[in-house]
């Protein structure tokens, strides 16, 4: 499944506020932004959501070396949306992935 297909799985009709990380362990800096992102999408009247990623993005770059993760895939997701985020959209990352410019 490419990138796009699997970004309109999860596309919504309501306006969205996102963020964009791997979100490991969700520690205290993860827990502001996600904080600051629910407060700002309330007060616009827009669902918060967060895109991450599986694997993690050195998986790919540097497959010979293991990446200590403090979350699984399901863990993360799960601690996400504890914090108040609507939508989570988890992406395959892939080289070319990495290569999507904004």
């Amino acid at each position: 499944m490419t990138t796009e297909q699997e970004l309109a799985r999860h596309a919504t009709d309501q306006p969205t506020l996102l963020t964009v990380g791997i979100f490991d362990g969700v520690h205290l800096g993860h827990l502001s932004l996600l904080k600051t992102l629910t407060y700002e999408a309330a007060a616009r009247g827009l669902v918060p959501g967060v895109i991450t990623f599986t694997p993690h993005p050195e998986t790919v770059f540097h497959p010979e070396e293991p990446v200590p993760l403090l979350s699984s895939v399901e863990e993360r997701v799960e601690l996400i949306r504890s914090t108040g985020i609507d939508l989570v959209v988890l992406l395959t990352f892939t080289r070319e992935m990495s290569r999507f410019t904004s």
